[in-house]
């Protein structure tokens, strides 16, 4: 009873750490990354594809012009 009546500190006490939860949490975060990693990937390869049709059919049309004249993708 006398352990009572000491000060202690306020609020709750600290909730134990689920290992396992924090572990797949980890595990989340990772994925999301190389998800997010993956799509923008995907989105570039896309760009780039897209830059090089259009400069191949760029190029049929002039020829003889350098390549500040026929202006990058």
């Amino acid at each position: 009873m006398a352990l009572a009546l000491e000060n202690q500190p306020a609020g709750r006490p600290p909730a134990p750490v689920d290992e396992e939860k924090e572990a797949l949490r980890e595990r989340v975060r990772e994925l999301e990354k190389k998800l997010d990693d993956a799509e923008k990937t995907i989105e570039v390869k896309e760009l780039l594809g897209t830059c090089e049709e259009f400069r191949g059919s760029k190029k049929n049309r002039s020829i003889g012009k350098s390549d500040k004249d026929r202006g990058d993708c």
